[in-house]
């Protein structure tokens, strides 16, 4: 195995999956993640640009929430009402891709 192909086998042994970086970034916002976990998110976030956005959408919600504790616990108060939930189920069922 050339050089090339022995780093890019390192990097994919250090850098969690797609599924693994996501659940990653949430334990690393919570304070909760070990220094080899933070390495190799680091890692996947260089060369992921989908779980970059990922990242920058899950710390802009955590900035507003953290701005306005006040309407968060008013909205969790709050309910949808059933048409709407089965809406959102109806829609979540339909496939995915070209037919």
């Amino acid at each position: 195995m050339n050089l090339r192909g022995k780093w890019r086998q390192w990097l994919a042994e250090v850098s969690p999956s797609c599924h693994q970086a996501t659940q990653a970034q949430s334990k690393h916002l919570d304070g909760h993640l070990s220094r080899s976990a933070r390495v190799g998110l680091w890692i996947h976030l260089a060369l992921c640009r989908w779980c970059r956005r990922y990242d920058r959408q899950i710390r802009t919600v955590r900035d507003h929430i953290k701005a306005h504790p006040d309407e968060v616990h008013q909205c969790a108060d709050r309910s949808l009402p059933p048409e709407s939930k089965q809406r959102m189920k109806d829609v979540l069922r339909l496939p995915v891709g070209p037919t």
